[in-house]
């Protein structure tokens, strides 16, 4: 499955190679280039053995493409995995080349404010696993060597100096593709429809209890559910202990851009009450098709979405219903926030962002 934020980055490569920027993309099976169209040249590394073996044969292979193909720089569009993290450390300090990294929300925010002592000692107690500790300690060595964070909200760039202690960043924001602002004459059979990783995070569980409200007021709402994921089958559970029945339909992952826009032009609202986000490229998605979003009310999507989105405190499944409940009974305000999304969803234009990250390797690369 690729989720935003692997297609996030491959939107950027492929506007970077557009603009004459050469990429390389070294990552490990299945590659996201056998299911969406990519313009770099993409490399496999291994994915098997002993891990720090596996790592040493990782790093041998960056270190290789990097030489061969002449790269001026290191990027790691993500700062969620620990491997990529070693790997592409260790390819910096071995061919001299400035690392660039890609700070995308606060999702270990808790453990970020923790000292590293305060770590050392929840490991050595065995309240922490040494696997988190470790990833947290390497996270901040990476933001604090980067020349520098390429981020997308103002709100990140403050969380990366402030708390992971970064000396450079740069907001470069994130764009929508234009195939998403086409035009539908899909009839609004779907009250309401849900995009991304079915997970706790995703705020899928107050998803679903604020839906349970929703039928008690109109019984013959539907709620489609697009997405996959290890809690997938979790959240089916919590769907039928709610009696949801047919109200809620779990649809699965959706690999084609096309299907999901079908089902996001069949539907009156877009919903997303994350516990966390960095700029959920799912919600500007939804906008562009002229939905009318609900999300949560956290820093970035404030940021991000301003007055286009409407806004429920984070896990208030109550608020989050009567939202729905109004917002479904009122066609004319849905119309009207549907112009501001839609309005909004123009602003993220991809070539911006590549020019920014351009600019960014490029006077790295000068110093």
């Amino acid at each position: 499955m690729a989720w935003g934020s692997e297609l996030s980055y491959l939107d950027l490569a492929n506007e970077l190679v557009k603009q004459g920027v050469e990429i390389d993309t070294l990552e490990i099976l299945p590659s996201i280039s056998r299911t969406r169209f990519s313009r770099s040249t993409h490399y496999i590394t291994s994915s098997t053995g002993w891990r720090p073996i596996r790592l040493m044969r990782q790093t041998r292979d960056a270190v290789r493409i990097t030489r061969a193909n002449s790269s001026n720089v290191i990027f790691v569009p993500a700062d969620y995995y620990l491997g990529s993290l070693i790997v592409a450390n260790l390819t910096s300090i071995l061919t001299g080349r400035p690392f660039f990294l890609g700070v995308l929300d606060p999702f270990y925010a808790e453990v970020d404010r923790a000292r590293l002592s305060t770590l050392v000692l929840q490991t050595i107690r065995g309240k922490r696993s040494m696997r988190s500790s470790l990833f947290s300690f390497v996270r901040k060595v990476s933001a604090r060597r980067a020349a520098a964070c390429l981020v997308v909200t103002e709100t990140m760039s403050e969380y990366s100096h402030t708390v992971l202690g970064a000396k450079n960043t740069v907001i470069i924001g994130r764009g929508v593709d234009s195939s998403w602002f086409a035009p539908s004459d899909e009839p609004k059979a779907i009250d309401a429809i849900f995009v991304g990783r079915v997970s706790q995070g995703k705020g899928v569980d107050t998803l679903l209890r604020a839906w349970k409200e929703v039928v008690r007021t109109r019984p013959d709402a539907r709620l489609v559910i697009v997405g996959g994921g290890s809690e997938h089958r979790n959240f089916e559970k919590l769907a039928s202990d709610l009696n949801l029945g047919r109200s809620v339909i779990f649809v699965g992952y959706l690999n084609e851009p096309s299907r999901i826009q079908e089902f996001l032009h069949s539907s009156k609202l877009f919903l997303l009450p994350s516990t966390n986000e960095g700029f959920a490229r799912a919600v500007a998605e939804a906008m562009a098709c002229g939905l009318p979003c609900i999300v949560s009310d956290i820093p970035n999507l404030r940021e991000v979405y301003g007055d286009a989105a409407v806004f429920v405190p984070v896990g208030d499944h109550m608020t989050l219903a009567e939202e729905i409940i109004d917002l479904l009974a009122d066609e004319p305000r849905r119309a009207k926030i549907g112009q501001s999304s839609r309005a909004r969803a123009k602003e993220f234009q991809w070539d911006e962002v590549a020019r920014t990250a351009s600019a960014a390797f490029a006077m790295s690369v000068g110093k």
